[in-house]
């Protein structure tokens, strides 16, 4: 966990508070973009984007229950957290605030949510209901549906009825945007939609019913034509002027088109018979509609689309790009690998030469990395890439050569190797002494280390053969490699390959003893600093049993929690501190 000490100082204010002051303020910004993935039959991931001048967040989750059940709340300092203990098959709902600060106070921002999900069946896989349901663009007789769908492979059905009918009218295997047609004019419509998900049997589950929805037609009114003499002039790569006859009555115009090959449509408004679509894709065929809208006294109506109209845009341009971002890598006496960034050609010539003469050394290649060898030892190197492109014609172009790149070969008595042996020593909860062989001819060592859970490295130097590492994660699997630097005859710094992954594991902070407990049991744990903290016990579902402050002491810091009324079981006990949250599990045995 990274600590940082404006959030902790923040967390500390926060829990002491109730002397500050705390207030909801648009200064500080809602999460965007809410959203639940990756549910599971006891957990969830809740994303959010992160607005700016945000501190962290709180987030909040309860079951969905009639009556409401209250949230349970925690902190979450980056727009990510994964709820676990969850029971399977249950509704869920949940949302998340962020928290500023700003003139000493504590700031707020308004809830994003709630959002809802349902967990998987205890048994397996479950085909949850749609959710989100909305209805858009709705004229006298139509109107867009919309809803959010599952995460399975799944199509839907939909079924309505007008307030007035008790059957329902079902339609089969739509997606959504469904484009709901030949209604009753002002009309009020409730509709519902059940999700059909595939399994990897080959059969077919089925949802219960969403929730349902409602939406009203516009009023009944004078006729409202669809437009006719649609054609397109002035078609480009990219764009195309769009144009029909114009409708008597009609005060604007509403056009829609998509690539013929998707369902998804773009909408646009007119007030002339004609607009201009760009941002389209070239050598692409679309289909497009355009409906009139006409304001008869004070009601809107709308005419139905007219008869679909398809155009294709210009052929692509052939353009073939120049290659970029050179570099020389693996550098022994007699070979290099050649490595460049990737542009839109099919292939790429390759050249070189020692620096200073005249004859090229030529291949191609279909990658963007090729490894060249009997070069010559110490010796220096010019080298460029030309793309190749196929264009839709079957013909090729060329691009320019790329500017030059240089390399040097090491000497033959001069090779710079990966190091090895490596071993840790004095590992903690939160630092470790890495140690490796001596390279012969090294100046220096780049140093790399990372979480197992990460992708991201952590890079540092080192003068000698060791390098003391810190700010680790108590509990945690680490790799890390060496890679040596090392100078050739002629002065030029080469460098390695990186050393093969070496692994090692932090111990815990935290210690519950007895373990198992009976009428009480002593929680133990460090610190690195004096803080307000929050003690809590769980149970294995994440039930909140106790919750109990305490001022933590900088390093060894002991709890006595009593656990007589606990029934016999597992119990998780979470130290929930600025720097984020520690959690021991725990059995109670009476």
């Amino acid at each position: 966990m990274k600590r940082n000490s404006t959030l902790s100082t923040l967390f500390v204010s926060l829990l002491l508070a109730f002397s500050s002051v705390v207030a909801q303020n648009t200064n500080c910004p809602a999460p965007l973009n809410p959203t639940t993935t990756s549910v599971g039959t006891n957990s969830a991931v809740l994303n959010w984007t992160a607005p700016s001048g945000v501190q962290f967040y709180y987030v909040q989750w309860r079951p969905v229950t009639n009556p409401p059940s209250n949230y349970t709340q925690v902190i979450a300092q980056v727009p990510v957290y994964t709820l676990g203990n969850l029971q399977c098959n249950t509704a869920y709902e949940w949302r998340v605030q962020s928290v500023c600060s700003g003139s000493g106070i504590i700031i707020t921002s308004p809830y994003a949510g709630p959002l809802t999900f349902t967990t998987l069946s205890c048994g397996g896989t479950v085909c949850p209901a749609p959710t989100n349901l909305s209805a858009t663009n709705i004229t006298a007789n139509s109107a867009v549906l919309s809803w959010t769908g599952v995460s399975l492979p799944a199509t839907y059905n939909l079924r309505y009825r007008t307030q007035s009918t008790a059957a329902w009218t079902t339609v089969n295997g739509v997606s959504s945007p469904y484009q709901f047609g030949n209604l009753t004019c002002n009309t009020t419509y409730e509709w519902q939609v059940q999700s059909v998900c595939a399994n990897t049997t080959g059969t077919t589950t089925l949802s219960p019913w969403s929730a349902s929805a409602f939406f009203t037609t516009l009023p009944c009114s004078v006729n409202c034509p669809a437009p006719t003499g649609l054609s397109v002039t002035n078609i480009t790569s990219n764009s195309a002027m769009l144009s029909w006859n114009a409708v008597t009555g009609a005060v604007s115009y509403q056009v829609r088109y998509r690539p013929s090959s998707t369902t998804t449509w773009s909408y646009l408004t007119s007030i002339s018979p004609a607009i201009t679509i760009s941002g389209l894709i070239c050598n692409k065929a679309y289909v497009w509609q355009v409906r009139s809208i006409c304001t008869p006294s004070s009601n809107t109506s709308t005419s139905v689309f007219s008869a679909l109209h398809t155009f294709v845009t210009a052929a692509c341009p052939s353009v073939c790009q120049t290659p970029t971002g050179l570099t020389a890598s693996n550098i022994t006496a007699t070979s290099a690998l050649l490595s460049w960034i990737a542009t839109n050609a099919t292939s790429y010539n390759v050249r070189y030469r020692i620096s200073g003469t005249t004859t090229w050394t030529n291949l191609n290649t279909s990658g963007t990395s090729v490894t060249i060898s009997s070069l010559q030892p110490a010796s220096a190197y010019e080298w460029q890439v030309q793309g190749v492109c196929l264009s839709t014609n079957a013909t090729t172009a060329l691009s320019l050569w790329s500017a030059s790149a240089f390399f040097q070969t090491l000497s033959a008595n001069n090779l710079c190797s990966a190091p090895v042996n490596l071993s840790v020593t004095g590992v903690s909860q939160q630092g470790a002494l890495l140690n490796w062989s001596a390279v012969p001819n090294a100046l220096a060592y780049n140093i790399r280390y990372r979480n197992t859970n990460s992708t991201a490295w952590v890079n540092t130097t080192s003068s000698a053969n060791f390098k003391q590492i810190g700010g680790l994660q108590p509990g945690q699997a680490y790799v890390w490699q060496v890679q040596a630097v090392c100078s050739n005859l002629n002065g030029v710094t080469v460098l390695s390959p990186w050393s093969v992954l070496h692994t090692f594991t932090t111990p815990l902070l935290a210690l519950v003893n007895p373990n198992p407990a009976d009428k009480n049991t002593v929680l133990n744990f460090i610190a690195d600093k004096e803080e307000m903290v929050s003690i809590e016990v769980r149970d294995i579902i994440g039930n909140l049993l106790i919750i109990k402050p305490f001022t933590a002491s900088i390093n060894s810091n002991e709890v006595t929690l009593s656990t007589e009324s606990l029934k016999d079981g597992i119990y998780y006990v979470k130290i929930i501190s600025a720097a984020g949250i520690q959690s021991v599990r725990f059995v109670v045995k009476h």
